[in-house]
């Protein structure tokens, strides 16, 4: 039994027709054929397989032989019934497998071979045959012209003691019908072939429209009556002759005539119209009437069946012209909407829309000045070496505009929430301290605020200015400002939906900070961390635009940039940063802006270190230290530069002005 599985397995998935991204055409409701269907996917190697457009009203984690079950109308709880069709569907002799032995399965393999090698010479022999015999006159009793079944090679099969009417479907395929409608077999085909279409060539050489209708016969009686048309040999084919005709890039209506019955007219209904190429549902109860399908309408009355097929014709070729120009309608629409001439009035509308300041302050004077009044929407990248202060000078930023009434989502991929808002206090017991006591004396660290043990250490006056700070932080930064932590689970995407729900929730896109660039998740793990940076740099991008808001992402440096003036080869690992970015911002402690030259040059090596030892002396001893804030690319505003003073001690920066003098 477990080799028969198989065998039904590896036919079905041969039989698949390939979407994209590993996924294949569902062979019932056709999700996977369009150009935004899904498909259906294996996770076991075809064992089983899920259609993520239909669900359950397709199939969840079903095997072949059930999917092909529901296909046929069978219950898949029915196990003999559904095996014993999925044998049918693929011309399995069962008893054979349940001998179960690999060297007779691949004997007889070996042996379909040779019959397929073969087959040219049986289909003259078979063709010879029914010219020869009286089945030539049940072609003719189905309607069928000497013309016809010289044209497709039919042919006599007599076989166990029935007769069978060949009819080719490839080059090593066919399949068979019993002449006497209540023998059993009532079909034949090759053993283990796939189930092949007939006149599939059609699509390849028709300057026409082609009809696609279920049966063989069927497909027969519309070329009789002068017409191209193809027989799916069951309703499975139909997604693959689709897909065939969309590789072929067929230009030409395909319309659609299945079966006058419930499977027929459910699949006619259900089945997607497609962008690529033209599908044109054919009115399968006027066309056949109240006969089942094409071949009983033309044996039934053949001067209306050829009436309307040619009606039905007619309407296809009016349909694909009439669909043709109204694309083409639209497509000149589009143009013209396209034309700057029709933007005058979102022109006008954004001008009268910043008469009130469309710009967001960062809180620092100068800084706000060189950028026209602050942040405007749009993509800034904030760039430096690794612990000059960047993360604290973006939370800084952050907090000023939460203060102001903005939403601030803040996206952590390093650091936590509670790290993030101890910084912010200590920063604030900073402010308070020199406020009140013109000096930094009772100001607390990062650790400081977070160290509870440390508490009953503090004086009176310790405890009240840390009071004052978290006061101030809960009352009127806190309730503006949303920090999210994640490491690999926040991405672009990730970012974008949340900046989407805020919108809809509040009438107003939030100002988003990201910490940092390199970090965020990819939005596909196969791709390189260059791909990877570029991919979100360029979704930011575009959640920016499309939201109207700032953000804000914090960037690393490479390593060769830490002994030369910031620039903009600093930004590493991703050209999408310097050229999708609006706003690209370097800090820089000041007294390397005299940095030129070769990064790797001892002399710049050496000067750069004597920086580093300097800073590293003004950091502990609570000296302010000097830092440059370099516009390096601003795509509609000035370039410059302005000096701030950080206390990397209490995460503060402060206008140069209030040290610098």
């Amino acid at each position: 039994m477990n080799d028969l599985i198989t065998k039904i397995n590896d036919l079905f998935l041969q039989e698949l027709t390939p979407a994209r991204n590993n996924t294949y055409v569902c062979p019932i409701c056709g999700s996977g054929s369009g150009k935004n269907g899904t498909g259906i996917t294996t996770k076991d190697y075809g064992q089983h397989y899920t259609c993520w457009a239909g669900g359950e009203a397709c199939f969840v984690n079903a095997s072949p032989i059930d999917i092909l079950a529901k296909q046929a109308g069978i219950d898949p709880a029915d196990t003999k019934e559904a095996i014993e069709n999925a044998c049918k569907h693929f011309g399995i002799d069962r008893d054979f497998f349940s001998i179960g032995t690999l060297d007779k399965i691949k004997q007889a393999e070996n042996k379909r071979d040779k019959m397929d090698q073969e087959l040219t010479s049986y289909f003259e022999k078979w063709n010879k045959a029914i010219k020869e015999k009286e089945p030539a006159e049940y072609l003719e009793a189905r309607g069928l012209s000497q013309a016809t079944i010289e044209r497709f090679n039919l042919g006599l099969m007599e076989k166990d003691g029935s007769k069978f009417i060949v009819i080719p479907t490839g080059p090593d395929s066919y399949n068979a019908r019993n002449i006497d409608p209540n023998a059993s077999p009532k079909y034949y085909k090759p053993k283990g072939k796939p189930s092949e279409i007939f006149n599939i060539k059609a699509l390849e050489t028709a300057q026409e429209p082609v009809f696609i209708t279920e049966g063989e016969f069927d497909a027969l009686s519309f070329i009789e009556m002068g017409f191209e048309a193809i027989g799916l040999g069951g309703l499975p084919n139909l997604s693959k002759a689709i897909a065939r005709a969309k590789e072929l890039k067929f230009q030409y209506p395909l319309i659609i005539a299945l079966d006058n019955d419930e499977r027929g007219k459910e699949a006619q209904e259900k089945l997607p119209l497609s962008e690529d190429i033209y599908l044109y549902k054919a009115p399968i109860e006027t066309l056949y009437k109240d006969c089942k399908d094409a071949n009983e309408a033309l044996l039934k009355d053949r001067p209306y069946f050829d009436e309307v097929a040619q009606a039905t014709y007619n309407e296809a070729i009016t349909a694909q012209r009439a669909k043709a120009d109204e694309e083409h309608q639209e497509a000149l629409e589009q143009i013209q909407r396209d034309s700057v001439a029709s933007a005058k009035e979102l022109f006008e509308e954004t001008i009268e829309k910043n008469r009130t300041a469309p710009f967001t302050p960062t809180g620092f004077t100068d800084l706000d000045h060189l950028l026209d009044g602050g942040l405007f929407p749009g993509l800034y990248v904030v760039g430096a070496i690794s612990s000059l202060g960047k993360t604290t000078f973006c939370l800084q930023v952050a907090d000023y505009i939460a203060e102001s009434g903005q939403d601030v989502l803040i996206f952590s991929l390093e650091m936590s929430k509670v790290e993030l808002m101890a910084k912010s206090i200590s920063r604030l017991t900073a402010y308070y301290d020199m406020k009140y006591t013109k000096t930094l004396t009772h100001a607390k660290t990062t650790r400081g605020i977070l160290t509870g043990s440390r508490y009953q250490e503090y004086s009176s006056e310790d405890m009240s200015l840390i009071d004052l700070a978290k006061d101030h932080y809960f009352s009127n930064i806190a309730p503006h400002l949303f920090i999210y932590e994640g490491v690999g689970t926040i991405g672009a995407r990730q970012i974008g939906e949340k900046v989407k729900a805020f919108k809809e929730l509040t009438g107003k896109a939030p100002v988003v900070v990201i910490d940092y660039l390199q970090i965020l998740a990819p939005e596909d793990k196969y791709l390189t961390d260059k791909q990877a940076v570029d991919w979100n740099v360029l979704e930011l991008k575009r959640i920016s635009r499309d939201y109207e808001t700032p953000i804000i992402g914090v960037s690393s440096f490479n390593r060769e940039n830490y002994s030369v003036s910031v620039n903009m080869t600093a930004f590493k690992e991703s050209g999408a940063i310097e050229y999708s970015s609006d706003v690209l911002i370097g800090l820089q402690y000041k007294e390397m802006k005299d940095l030129t030259g070769d990064p790797k040059s001892n002399s710049n090596k050496e000067k750069a270190s004597e920086i580093f030892n300097q800073v590293n002396e003004k950091a502990t001893s609570k000296e302010p230290i000097a830092i440059q804030v370099k516009i390096l690319k601003n795509r509609n505003g000035r370039k410059g530069d302005v000096d701030l003073a950080f206390i990397p001690m209490f995460n503060r920066f402060e206008n140069a002005g209030s040290y610098f003098s």
